[in-house]
């Protein structure tokens, strides 16, 4: 029985010495290509998250700047207000959602 697992194995490789080192070299070429394959998708995902990230800064200063959301948080009820405004704003700038909140931290738009 190990004699024929023995024998299965062998039929399976290369006989020859040229048709080893194809073997070698292809699957070391293919280890390589997965390596560099997942470090390419790590760069990728840190460098997508950074330029989101620096994008929603951009927006969340550039809303902060808006005179309409500075006299609506000035008002009494800037809720109604602010809302359009936001949503407006996420339409613009194509984002998931753009959330506008006071000093305080208390959201008046989601």
């Amino acid at each position: 029985m190990l004699r024929q697992r023995a024998n299965l194995f062998q039929s399976l490789l290369p006989s020859t010495i040229k048709n080893q080192m194809i073997l070698m070299v292809s699957i070391l070429g293919g280890f390589q290509i997965l390596i560099s394959g997942v470090f390419f998708q790590d760069m990728l995902a840190e460098h997508l998250e950074s330029s989101m990230g620096r994008k929603a800064l951009s927006i969340a200063k550039t809303v902060a700047q808006i005179p309409q959301v500075r006299l609506a948080l000035e008002s009494g009820d800037p809720k109604q207000e602010i809302q359009k405004l936001a949503e407006s704003i996420r339409e613009d700038t194509g984002a998931a959602f753009v959330v506008i909140g006071n000093i305080e931290g208390i959201r008046l738009s989601h």
